[in-house]
């Protein structure tokens, strides 16, 4: 198992949050969002990826 970016992959478990749902934010695919989780991410990107994770559940929410 990859357990590169595991928090963020789980996160997105949890929350119910799909690639397809990430990479929307990011107008890229499903895949792109995938391969990018495969290798690990700075800080900054890791940071971009959680504010986008945030977003969509803020969205969920109201």
């Amino acid at each position: 198992m990859n357990t590169r970016n595991i928090d963020i992959k789980k996160r997105l478990k949890n929350n119910g949050i799909s690639y397809f749902e990430l990479g929307e934010l990011f107008g890229v695919s499903e895949m792109t969002i995938f391969r990018k989780l495969r290798k690990d991410l700075d800080k900054s990107e890791k940071e971009e990826i959680n504010k986008a994770i945030d977003e969509i559940i803020s969205k969920r929410e109201q």
